[in-house]
């Protein structure tokens, strides 16, 4: 009997000391595979309460990072929006004001100023087009990682520097090409009213 009672008592000591954690930190790990980044709260004074506060500090992380990503995504993808529309809008633009122009017979000198005026506008565009398409590149890379599990804290970082930096290029360059297509603007007011002029 009192061979039974120690089994038994044995038996429960080692289910609650050893398994019931273990098992713990099998479901938490479940979850986090899953994307839920949740915590461990056991109140343990064993070797088991050193391996919950590891696991708790990497749950944790894993969460800032994997929110720092998904609001990094939104931005990209926000920019990425509001950079194509804003092309569309220059183009369109520029699209109008050469038309005008072009349609004027005595414009012929103005045709060499919209030439040069087009080429000012293509290349701060064509650089923030090379930084979107980058950051495009990047995000899939990235993206890649995240669903294949892959992803390092390293990589991620990487992604965010480049991503910012892409960035401040893409948002330097639409405002020059805002700034010179404002200057078109002036200039093509100037001269419609100086046209009449040499009628």
């Amino acid at each position: 009997v009192l061979f039974v009672l120690f089994s038994l008592f044995g038996s429960f000591y080692l289910t609650n000391h050893f398994s019931q954690p273990i098992f713990s930190l099998l479901s938490a790990m479940k979850q986090l595979e899953a994307g839920q980044f949740v915590q461990i709260h056991e109140s343990r004074k064993d070797e088991f309460a050193q391996l919950f506060a590891g696991y708790n500090a990497m749950a944790d992380q894993l969460g800032a990072l994997f929110r720092d990503l998904n609001a990094s995504l939104e931005e990209i993808s926000r920019h990425k929006r509001d950079m194509e529309e804003y092309n569309a809008s220059l183009e369109k633009t520029v699209r109008e004001r050469t038309d005008i122009l072009l349609q004027s017979e005595k414009m012929t000198a103005l045709g060499s100023l919209v030439a040069g005026v087009a080429h000012e506008i293509n290349t701060p565009l064509g650089l923030g087009i090379t930084s979107v398409s980058y950051q495009d590149e990047s995000l899939d890379q990235v993206w890649g990682k995240f669903e294949t599990n892959t992803l390092t804290k390293g990589a991620l970082e990487g992604f965010l520097a480049g991503s910012r930096e892409a960035n401040a290029i893409a948002l330097t360059n639409l405002r020059r090409a805002a700034e010179l297509v404002s200057s078109f603007k002036r200039i093509a007011v100037l001269v419609t009213s100086l046209l009449p002029l040499f009628q």
